[in-house]
């Protein structure tokens, strides 16, 4: 493993975290979004 290997990965996996994290609050947010429509419109 040489460093420029090693600090790939660690991108990756920042980049990956960070992706995830990003993910799960967008659904949290569409979810909360559609609930409120769905009241609203009953």
């Amino acid at each position: 493993m040489s460093i420029k290997n090693v600090i790939f990965e660690y991108n990756q996996l920042l980049v990956w975290n960070i992706t995830k994290k990003y993910l799960i609050l967008s659904i949290i947010m569409i979810n909360l979004y559609l609930n409120i429509e769905i009241r609203l419109s009953n």
